[in-house]
């Protein structure tokens, strides 16, 4: 009987300690940290602009303050078109819960934001699940 004791006890005391010592699910953490610092027009005003890859320096975006967006490779215009922003609080795969989608022809792109800021932009390509990480050039 007390060996039964001593192990449920010993059981309890190695819950409470993992309990206690696992991180916190970083998810509700930067969702809630993000949402208080960002909003759609600060996201907007951090994205209007022109962004060099950071993977590949001759794939640049420009991000236009009326919504037009053009996609230049090596100098040459591949595409023009319009983008929006857009919101989804239920994707818990994307804390900050903002979302891009561009529109180019008849193809339509949608990321996911990761981050933006006055020179850094990180993109998760939605359809294939790839980051995209880009500079400020102006």
């Amino acid at each position: 009987m007390n060996k039964k004791i001593l192990i449920i006890f010993l059981i309890i005391i190695i819950g409470l300690v993992l309990l206690i010592t696992l991180p916190k699910s970083n998810t509700e953490y930067s969702r809630d940290q993000t949402t208080t610092v960002l909003s759609e027009t600060s996201i907007k005003e951090n994205i209007v602009g022109t962004w060099l890859s950071t993977q590949d320096p001759k794939s640049i975006v420009v991000y236009r303050q009326d919504n037009t967006v053009e996609d230049i490779y090596d100098d040459q215009t591949l595409g023009a078109g319009s983008w929006d922003l857009y919101t989804d609080e239920n994707a818990s795969y994307n804390p900050s819960g903002f979302f891009l989608r561009t529109t180019i022809g008849s193809e339509t792109y949608e990321y996911a934001i990761i981050s933006t800021g006055k020179d850094s932009l990180s993109l998760n390509y939605l359809a294939r699940g790839n980051t995209l990480e880009y500079t400020r050039v102006k």
